[in-house]
């Protein structure tokens, strides 16, 4: 077999055609791969070169007429290839209702079809054949059937690129052919291609990215001193990290300030490596890789690499906040302080820093997209200035970095518990209670989260409750003011507020020493307590950016409140009230995201379904779904939140009131 490095162009031009084998799986992607693929090609369209290594294509010649078109089998790689063809469709239909001259002819007679050819050799892609039908009605400009994967692909990525003017087309397209770069992959005659299919799919182990990173580096070391070089350099790196190896190496390149993706990691640590010209240069390399290998065992397994106290303590909460996009910046930060540059003082305050950032954005569900490819240039970025702290400080304060009346009344009136995040919850909990700094410390790895007011309504607490018992349940039972930490989740339960009461006063966790002095536990008394917590959170995570002013806010309880303009996703809609809020929020996920309607029915069921009978205010999300958009001020809001959550998209949703 024969592998070359090959654009997508050189790949698709010409009188060619790749088909897709029986005995291959139909077309399988879903919107986490194409969301993927988009993501690296505006990645690179965000610059005028580099190119991205997007995976394999392995083909074999099958045999053709000699008058027809030079015909391959596609043996892996189809999934990839496949979805490319359907990008391209898209950018020539929409090349053709921007009117451009040339782009769509382009792409269609030289990237998509064989313009002379007939037949199926009209085609230079032929999936199988569950798939081929609504594939030629693609690539003829025929309409597809939605319900196909085909269909579902060709419309996610039509909406993406219709977003464009012609000159982002044409750079998109550019992207595309030229800057996207394959591994071919042509097997020789005597290769059976069945064979070769199953071996690249059977269920044996592949080689990690760290395996070829370190056949690589150990193929360009002498022979004579691979043995020497591996027990010392590389194997304290294996043995260390295990297969976080990977994900180490990802970070380490990322410190020089550039984002590198997953799958990337093999080819920009080869591509910085070959800079080395002799094998001490390789040496070298690879001591600053080990030696910065032994910072991220500490930052992310402090409980057993980490001797330093306060250090440990704070790499472990920061372990669970889950904060893997700042590992080049904390890297960073423990190489400064191991040869003396940054005091153990401004590291723990610096650490402290991050973590207030952090806990912050997260409990006011801020997007963490600009975020992933800003903290690895921090550290070069702040380094420079005379007070490192201070500096980093200044950085973190322009990173929509959520002020005093955000935190709180998100704190308030977040349904925290069913974010989905538990472990960030219950640190959040836990440092509540370490905060009354009491004598006898309970250990919290024995607690759990508990609902005062329970999840399943019983009569007495309808009782307790009141007339708006079902609304008030929906808006505050996941709130802070209504959680806290027990070793008696089990004997609690659905108990009503009397037996509850009288076990959390007698808890030896501060938390519950609040219940002693409250006789009923309603929305008011949840309300009061959400807004004790949150004071104490503030005090706990101090604002160090100062308030912002303006009527701008991410609703929490909204009684009373008149919103004036939707912001989600880019957008800015105008909006009159929180029924126009949700209608609005609703659609534009949907928009985004089809699939995202069968995830609402499934976990929102009360809210979603097939029958619009039995919904007060049906409003159509797809075909044969509904969702009811009749509710409070407050149970829109919350409803928006949940939606925004099992979409699973990063976009920030922000509502502005009068």
């Amino acid at each position: 077999m024969k592998a070359t490095e090959s654009k997508l162009q050189k790949l698709i031009e010409g009188t060619n055609q790749y088909l897709v084998p029986l005995f291959q799986r139909p077309y399988t992607w879903t919107s986490k791969e194409w969301d993927q693929l988009w993501t690296d090609i505006t990645d690179l369209g965000q610059t005028t070169e580099g190119e991205h290594f997007i995976g394999p294509i392995v083909t074999a010649p099958a045999k053709s007429v000699p008058e027809g078109v030079a015909k391959y089998l596609l043996i892996d790689g189809q999934q990839r290839l496949t979805t490319l063809f359907i990008l391209l469709a898209a950018m020539r239909d929409h090349a053709n209702v921007l009117k451009m001259p040339t782009l769509g002819p382009e792409i269609d007679n030289t990237l998509l079809k064989n313009a002379y050819k007939q037949g199926n050799d009209h085609f230079k892609l032929l999936p199988t054949q569950s798939d081929r039908a609504s594939f030629i009605s693609l690539i003829q400009s025929e309409e597809t059937k939605p319900d196909t994967s085909i269909g579902k692909c060709y419309r996610w990525f039509s909406r993406k690129v219709k977003t464009f003017d012609a000159a982002a087309l044409e750079q998109c397209k550019s992207v595309v052919v030229s800057r996207l770069i394959l591994v071919s992959v042509v097997l020789d005659e005597s290769d059976n291609p069945h064979v070769v299919f199953e071996s690249l799919n059977s269920k044996g182990r592949d080689l990690t990215q760290a395996d070829l990173i370190r056949n690589y580096f150990l193929m360009r070391v002498h022979i004579n001193d691979q043995e020497r070089v591996f027990r010392k350099l590389w194997l304290p790196i294996q043995e260390r990290l295990g297969e976080g190896a990977t994900e180490f190496m990802r970070h380490f390149l990322m410190l020089g300030g550039t984002w590198v993706r997953k799958d990337s990691v093999y080819w920009n640590l080869k591509k910085e490596a070959d800079q080395a010209r002799t094998g001490a240069d390789i040496e070298s390399y690879l001591s600053r890789l080990e030696r910065f290998s032994r910072y991220y065992h500490a930052i992310t397994e402090p409980a057993l690499a980490e001797e330093d106290p306060e250090l440990r303590v704070r790499f472990g909460r920061l372990k669970r906040l889950d904060v893997t996009t700042a590992h080049p910046l904390l890297m960073a930060m423990y190489d400064d302080y191991v040869s003396g540059g940054l005091s153990l003082r401004v590291f723990v305050e610096s650490l402290d820093l991050i973590e207030n950032f952090i806990l912050r954005r997260s409990a006011c569900s801020v997007a963490t997209n600009d975020v992933n490819r800003w903290f690895p240039g921090v550290f070069a970025k702040v380094r420079q200035q005379p007070n490192f702290g201070e500096a980093l400080r200044k950085e973190l304060a322009t990173r929509r970095y959520p002020r005093d009346s955000e935190f709180v009344e998100r704190l308030c009136n977040a349904s925290l518990y069913a974010s989905g995040d538990r472990t960030r919850l219950k640190l959040l909990l836990e440092r509540l209670e370490e905060s009354y700094e009491h004598k006898e410390q309970v250990p919290f790895d024995s607690l759990t989260i508990e609902h005062v007011l329970p999840q399943a309504l019983t009569q007495a607490w309808r009782e307790m409750l009141g007339p708006q018992a079902d609304e008030d349940h929906e808006v505050w039972l996941h709130t802070l003011g209504n959680l806290t930490l027990t070793a008696y989740n089990p004997e609690l339960s659905n108990s009503d507020f009397t037996e509850k009461k009288q076990l959390l006063a007698e808890s030896h966790v501060q938390l519950n020493r609040y219940f002693a002095d409250v006789e009923k536990w309603d929305r008011t008394a949840i309300e009061r307590r959400a807004r004790a917590l949150a004071e104490r959170a503030r005090e706990i995570w101090p604002n160090f950016a100062g308030e912002e002013t303006g009527g701008s806010r991410v609703a929490g309880d909204v009684t009373g409140t008149k919103p004036r303009v939707l912001k989600i996703a880019g957008k800015s809609i105008r909006v009159n009230t929180w029924a126009d809020v949700l209608r609005e929020t609703l659609r534009e996920l949907v928009e985004l995201d089809d699939d995202l309607p069968q995830r609402l029915q499934a976990a929102l069921p009360h809210w979603c379904g097939t029958n619009s009978d039995r919904l007060r205010n049906p409003l159509q999300l797809t075909p044969g779904v509904f969702f009811d958009v009749h509710a409070s001020a407050t149970g829109a809001a919350k409803r928006c939140r949940d939606v925004v959550r099992e979409s699973g998209l990063d976009v920030e949703w922000q509502v502005e009131t009068a």
